[in-house]
């Protein structure tokens, strides 16, 4: 089947994933970032797009999976992910968050009252020895304070040091970080440094494993404008400035620390489109609108960060010339904008497509008004595979009893 048959086949609106861009991203990553560091590996984020088939892939391409929920965690375990290849993060862990610490996974510490629920869970199996990690609070000048870890001068975080190192069946073996900007090379390097020092600072010998987050901007979104319009750095231009204080400070090293980077967005969003049709075109006191059968919260984040493209395949009505055309959803909400001031042509019945929406689409969309639509996948022998079925009103409502 043809992308243009599927549009005619299936009903809209609905996701498709390029699966073999999603596979052939992370081996791209993996094979720059391991020309610097051979002992780097990705954590793909399931946060940012928890499509059990997407995770699933990025398990196959060798990722570890980074969760921040036990939501996450157990579908990461239902993938068949064992736990010494999952990261727990984030500021709110759930019980399952034990259960991962005591299989030997890598739990990483937000706050001093976790640090100290950890050390009495350690402390509760003396017979064991246990590995933790430290998420450290990041300042790189972008203007915000992060609400995540703990900041590096911080009394909070020595406290948790202390306490870490007085379980005596307890080491800490790695620090992460998470920051949301910047999102350039040069902050990655930056990055780099701080979290080396922090090391050097708190960790006897060599760390274990260095666990770094995300907010990679790669050259590789297709958009007219917005936030990154014109920032086109590569993988490759992230590995040399990134690993270039690894290689100064452990390339000398008997043993050399593990290196993890959680990308989401970075890896997914450019391999989803949404696909949604003209229901109507209006004029409202000299503003041109277009109603769709999709909505924002189909796109989530990438709508409001950055002007991603729109493609109109045409779907035989009368074909209007516009300067001007707000391309709308379907909820009831003033805020509902897909694509503003679209230039072009467009008729009623036409299926506007919108890439670049992977990351933090779906898993954004709340049941309001419409249940989430279907995901897609083509597949090389022109076969079409459902990664996510449209839901129904039983999924909306069964849990309400009715």
């Amino acid at each position: 089947m043809r992308r243009n048959e599927l549009l005619t086949q299936f009903p809209t609106p609905f996701y498709l994933f390029d699966e073999e861009g999603f596979r052939g991203n992370i081996a791209r990553l993996v094979e720059e970032f391991r020309t610097f560091w051979p002992e780097y590996t990705p954590a793909y984020s399931f946060k940012t797009n928890y499509t059990p088939a997407i995770c699933a892939m990025a398990l196959e391409e060798g990722c570890l999976a980074e969760v921040v929920s036990d939501m996450e965690y157990s579908l990461a375990k239902k993938l068949g992910c064992p736990d010494e290849k999952i990261l727990y993060n984030g500021p709110f862990k759930g019980p399952l968050s034990r259960e991962l610490f005591l299989g030997g996974g890598m739990l990483n510490l937000d706050s001093l009252d976790e640090t100290r629920r950890i050390c009495a869970l350690a402390a509760s199996h003396p017979e064991r020895i246990f590995r933790v990690g430290v998420r450290i609070n990041l300042d790189l000048g972008a203007g915000f304070v992060s609400r995540f870890g703990m900041s590096v001068d911080s009394r909070e975080l020595r406290d948790a040091m202390e306490a870490i190192a007085a379980c005596k069946n307890l080491r800490l073996a790695g620090l992460h970080c998470h920051i949301k900007a910047p999102r350039d090379p040069e902050s990655w390097r930056r990055r780099a440094e701080v979290m080396i020092a922090a090391a050097d600072r708190y960790i006897d010998g060599v760390p274990e494993y260095f666990s770094l987050g995300s907010g990679m901007v790669p050259g590789r979104y297709d958009q007219t404008a917005g936030e990154w319009a014109d920032f086109k750095p590569s993988w490759h231009d992230f590995a040399e400035a990134f690993f270039g204080p690894f290689i100064a400070r452990y390339g000398a090293s008997a043993q050399r620390p593990r290196v993890f980077t959680e990308p989401g967005r970075a890896l997914i969003t450019r391999y989803v489109s949404l696909f949604a049709k003209v229901d109507s075109i209006k004029e409202v006191q000299d503003r041109f609108l277009a109603t769709t059968d999709g909505s924002f919260q189909n796109m989530g984040e990438m709508c409001t960060m950055a002007r991603v493209p729109v493609r109109v395949h045409p779907g035989g009505g009368e074909t209007r010339y516009f300067d001007n055309l707000d391309i709308m959803g379907y909820t009831c909400l003033e805020q509902d904008v897909m694509f503003p001031a679209y230039a072009g042509p467009l008729a009623v019945g036409d299926i506007v497509e919108f890439p670049n929406v992977g990351g933090y689409s779906l898993v954004y969309k709340p049941q309001f008004m419409i249940p989430q639509c279907a995901m897609y996948a083509l597949q090389a022998d022109g076969s079409v595979r459902t990664l996510m079925r449209a839901e129904t009103f039983d999924d909306v409502f069964a849990k309400f009893g009715i």
